[in-house]
């Protein structure tokens, strides 16, 4: 295993826009390594975030200590931190209250970093040098004959006419590991191509129903957001949050305002992308995926979210395009799907007494008018690259 040991050396393997970034992360779980582990975990997680560390990642999305949490957390999944029978020995709730984070948020950027790299249980780039040459998987070998074994178990005489002819190493020095920058990702695509979804939003209880389809490509949750936001019709004056498989994913505060709520158990929409929850479309799938959007926890506007379609293109448009719809948008505060009943009457009745005080706060909305080409010229000027 090719080891590094200054940090200066892990940086020339990342492009210089991102090594302020890589800096901000390593700083905080390499203080967390400095006070809970040792320099072999703080090794193998500068080794991770190296890795991750590249163009079109997404790394530069999301706050330091959320990524410094999920590369603590896999490097421990790879060498058994949350074992108790190993030292160190760390529980989950504790790195992410290290890393000042949610143990939620930590196990979302950790996935991110697993799917990325592709990592699994027993990846050999990542483990801690010292416990390599006692490493379960370190020395398994198949043989030419196809049988699997631990080629330090093998009788004398066999290991050393198999080393004599190439086929197994010496087990007298450390057991052979690739070089962990073979794992450093490549730049994707560029810009225009790779996955893009067609999504139906419709607005639950609307009747008659108010619904876009849009397409998008790969993006953030907060992207999303503000995808619907436009091609809704809504104004952004309130709260939001999206439940997908029994998740929650909400804005994060401001960072101006860090302690204006708690997120609790729910992930940030700026941590999650489409990719990261939305599950591929099985065959013969029937009923499209779908998740929730709720806008306006007062009003409580419930959006379905339906996936219709997912697509591999290599020519797709580099913003939102909203390619249908129907209604206009309610206005904002008028007191959710009852409210909008109630408005609707009102403009079916303009000569009831009791509906003119509606009327006048509601004067000017058009429920029947949806403009597709007022969303997409906002939309051209926006730039959703994942």
């Amino acid at each position: 295993m090719v080891m590094v040991d200054n940090l200066n050396d892990y940086l020339s393997e990342v492009p210089d826009v991102l090594r302020p970034r890589f800096r901000e992360i390593a700083a905080v779980f390499d203080r967390f390594c400095d006070e809970r582990l040792d320099h072999g975990y703080r090794d193998v997680c500068r080794r991770l975030l190296t890795c991750i560390c590249q163009p079109e990642t997404g790394i530069e999305r999301g706050k330091p200590a959320s990524w410094a949490a999920g590369i603590v957390y896999e490097a421990g999944q790879l060498n058994f931190l949350t074992d108790p029978s190993f030292e160190p020995y760390v529980k989950s709730d504790d790195i992410a209250k290290g890393c000042g984070v949610s143990l939620a948020t930590m196990h979302n950027k950790g996935k991110a970093l697993r799917d990325a790299l592709d990592l699994c249980r027993y990846d050999l780039e990542f483990c801690i040098p010292d416990r390599l040459l006692d490493h379960p998987l370190a020395w398994i070998m198949e043989l030419p004959n196809g049988l699997i074994v631990d080629i330090r178990h093998l009788p004398e005489e066999a290991r050393q006419q198999l080393s004599i002819a190439g086929t197994v190493p010496d087990t007298s020095g450390p057991p052979p590991v690739r070089d962990w920058r073979e794992r450093i990702l490549k730049p994707r695509p560029k810009t225009g191509s790779g996955t893009f979804y067609t999504l139906k939003i419709v607005l639950r209880e609307s009747d008659p129903p108010i619904w876009r389809r849009v397409q998008v490509p790969n993006c953030l949750l907060a992207d999303l957001h503000e995808v619907i936001q436009v091609a809704m019709g809504w104004e952004n004056y309130h709260l939001h949050e999206f439940v997908i498989s029994k998740v929650r994913f909400q804005a994060p505060p401001p960072e101006d305002m860090p302690f204006a709520f708690d997120l609790g158990d729910s992930i940030s929409t700026e941590e999650a992308l489409l990719s990261d929850v939305i599950p591929p479309r099985k065959p013969r799938q029937r009923k499209p995926f779908e998740f929730a959007y709720i806008y306006d926890f007062g009003d409580y506007w419930e959006h379905a979210i339906q996936v219709e379609k997912i697509e591999n293109l290599e020519e797709g448009s580099l913003f939102p395009v909203c390619l249908d719809g129907e209604r206009a948008c309610p206005p904002e505060d008028c007191g959710g799907v009852w409210g909008l009943a109630e408005l609707l009457y009102a403009m079916q009745h303009p000569n009831d007494p009791e509906c003119q005080e509606r009327l006048e706060w509601a004067y000017g909305y058009e429920p029947e008018t949806f403009s597709v080409d007022e969303a997409n010229g906002t939309f051209k000027r926006w730039s959703l690259a994942p």
